[in-house]
């Protein structure tokens, strides 16, 4: 099986436009939408979309890629992010990488649900 990766997309949920410009995510190698509260505009390869208020923010988020044709979607993030597409139950599969020699020290479990995990 071949993917066809001309067509990909990032999307950046970013509610308050906190990532800089600068950052390596706006590199122009494929069309970025920044998911925001802000604004919207179009600069070239970056589209900020304004999520409207009268809505959560997945909910826009989940709008946005429906009224696009857009049906798979691999969420990358930290605790918090992944923590609200599960408990809205909008999750099918997840794979889970370790990194055993990293040491934070602190932080939050990765996933919590109440199906059976391969993750404890």
């Amino acid at each position: 099986k071949s993917t066809d990766f001309t067509s990909s997309y990032n999307f950046i949920i970013d509610p308050e436009l906190k990532i800089p410009l600068q950052a390596k995510i706006y590199n122009g190698e494929a069309l970025t939408i920044i998911l925001n509260r802000k604004k919207n505009e179009s600069r070239g390869n970056i589209i900020f979309y304004q999520i409207r208020t009268d809505e959560t923010f997945i909910e826009g988020c989940m709008r946005y890629l429906f009224e696009r044709q857009l049906n798979s979607v691999i969420i990358e993030g930290g605790a918090f992010t992944l923590q609200n597409f599960i408990d809205i139950g909008l999750w099918d599969e997840a794979i889970g990488i370790t990194n055993n020699t990293l040491k934070i020290g602190k932080g939050n479990k990765l996933f919590y649900t109440q199906h059976k995990s391969n993750f404890n």
